[in-house]
């Protein structure tokens, strides 16, 4: 499942954080600012294209990560 085409970086790579102060001005009733702010502020950055020689690492850290994730979903609840 290697991945199959470019990626395209944000500038700005505090975009958790964005979301984050999002949700919470949602959340405390703050509706002046709209909840797709973020697309506003993620400007397109610099366009990256994967490795093919590394695809294998790519899938197998992909498996390990679908298999971290199943182990801990559980702790999480639904």
């Amino acid at each position: 499942m290697c991945l199959a085409g470019p990626i395209r970086r944000l500038r700005n790579s505090e975009t958790e954080t964005l979301g984050d102060i999002i949700i919470a001005a949602h959340a405390a009733g703050i509706r002046e600012i709209p909840l797709d702010f973020g697309k506003c502020l993620a400007e397109s950055g610099e366009l990256l294209f994967p490795n093919k020689d590394n695809a294998a690492m790519y899938d197998s850290l992909f498996e390990k990560y679908k298999e971290l994730y199943m182990r801990v979903k559980p702790i999480y609840g639904k």
